[in-house]
C-alpha cells in the first residue's frame, strides 16, 4: 500500500524520475521517465561501466551531484545528457542505491536553483520511505519462517514513521489554511501518546492539562504534537531519559514545552532547525520541523528552540487561546 501511494506521487511530476537499488535495477519509475526512456529503461542495469561510475561518485561525493550519460529514447535513439543523482542510504548508513531525475541535453545549460522544486519534495519523500519499507520488507520475510512478537512492534514503529513522513510532505507542500476550532490539548496528547511506539527505557513526565484549550485546527496541531514528542524520543538513541511536557499561559498565548535529555543542538544547527531540507539525522530530509512551524505561523502563533550541546533541547510552541 505503501508502495502504491510512493508510485502516486512520483506520477503526480512532470520530470522524469528513476529510482534504482545498488545493482542498479530500477525499483520505482514515474509516467514521465517511461514514456521518455520506452522500454529501455529496463535495460540500465546492463550498462555497467556507466552504473559502476555513478555508484563511485555517490559514494564519494555522498550528495547530490550531475552526471553525464548516454540514454536510448522512446524512438531508439542514444542521447547524452546530463543527468541528477540523488544517492540513498539505509537506516544502517549503507549505500543502498540512488535517485535519477531532471536530465538535460548537453546542449541546453542547467536551469539555475532558485528553490526546491516540486520533484525536489517528491525525492525527500521518497528517500526517506526507502529505509522503513526496507526494514518492513525484511521483517515480513522473517515472520514467514518464524513469529515473533518483537517482529509486530518493530513493524508498527516503521508504519507509523512512513505515516508521519507521508503527512510532513503533504502539510509542507499543500500549505492548507487552518480550520479553526477550539482544541483541547489534553485530548490531542492522549492521542498522540497512544500511537507513538514508546522505548522501555524512555518516561514521559507530563503536566496537567485538564481543561487547556487553544484555538487551531485540531489536525494539524495534533501532526505538530506528534512530530515534537517523536523527536524528543528519537533523540534520546535508545539511551535511558525522560521527555517532559509542560504548558504555561504567556502574553496572553498558550505556551507548550517540551524538553527531552538528549545530546542536544550545536549553535550552527540551531540556527537552521527550522529550515526545510535540513537535517542532522541519519535518516530524514528535513521537513518535519519545517513543516511544524508552517502550521504554527498560519495559526498567528510561533515556535521557539533552546538548546547545547550535551544538555538537551526544548521546543516552545505558543498557540492562542481559545474563547
Amino acid at each position: 500500500m505503501i508502495e502504491l501511494a510512493v508510485q502516486r506521487l512520483l506520477d503526480l511530476y512532470k520530470e522524469p524520475i528513476l529510482i534504482r537499488d545498488l545493482n542498479g535495477k530500477v525499483q520505482f519509475s514515474n509516467a514521465v521517465a517511461r514514456q521518455l526512456y520506452g522500454e529501455s529503461w529496463k535495460t540500465l542495469p546492463r550498462r555497467k561501466m556507466e552504473w559502476k561510475r555513478i555508484v563511485n561518485q555517490a559514494q564519494q561525493m555522498k550528495q547530490e551531484f550531475t552526471s553525464r550519460v548516454k540514454r536510448m529514447n522512446a524512438e531508439g535513439y542514444s542521447v547524452a545528457m546530463n543527468l541528477k543523482v540523488c544517492p540513498l542510504w539505509d537506516a544502517a548508513g549503507n549505500f543502498a542505491g540512488v535517485i535519477e531525475y531532471l536530465p538535460q541535453p548537453l546542449s541546453e545549460p542547467e536551469p539555475e536553483p532558485v528553490r526546491p522544486a516540486p520533484s525536489a519534495l517528491t525525492m525527500a519523500v521518497a528517500h526517506d520511505l526507502r529505509s522503513p519499507l526496507a526494514i518492513l520488507q525484511n521483517l515480513t520475510l522473517l515472520m514467514e519462517t518464524r513469529f515473533d512478537q518483537r517482529y509486530i512492534e518493530m513493524m508498527r514503529k516503521q508504519l507509523c514513521f512512513c505515516e508521519l513522513i507521508v503527512n510532513n510532505f503533504l502539510e509542507f507542500a499543500g500549505g492548507r489554511d487552518p480550520r479553526k476550532a477550539a482544541v483541547s490539548l489534553e485530548e490531542i496528547l492522549g492521542e498522540v501518546i497512544s500511537e507513538i511506539p514508546m522505548p522501555e527505557d524512555i518516561n514521559l513526565d507530563i503536566a496537567s492539562f485538564e481543561g487547556v484549550m487553544v484555538e487551531g485546527d485540531p489536525g494539524q496541531i495534533r501532526h505538530v504534537v506528534m512530530n515534537l514528542i517523536q523527536n524528543a524520543v528519537e533523540s534520546m538513541e535508545g539511551k535511558p531519559g525522560v521527555v517532559r511536557i509542560g504548558v504555561t499561559e504567556q502574553d496572553e498565548m498558550m505556551c507548550l514545552r517540551i524538553s527531552d535529555a538528549g545530546p542536544g543542538i550545536g549553535p550552527e544547527d540551531l540556527l537552521r532547525v527550522f529550515q526545510p531540507f535540513y537535517s542532522t539525522k541519519l535518516r530524514g530530509f528535513g521537513l518535519g520541523l519545517a513543516a511544524c512551524k508552517q502550521i504554527v505561523d498560519a495559526h498567528g502563533g510561533k515556535m521557539e528552540v533552546e538548546s547545547s550541546p550535551g544538555n538537551g533541547t526544548t521546543f516552545r510552541v505558543y498557540l492562542p487561546i481559545a474563547g
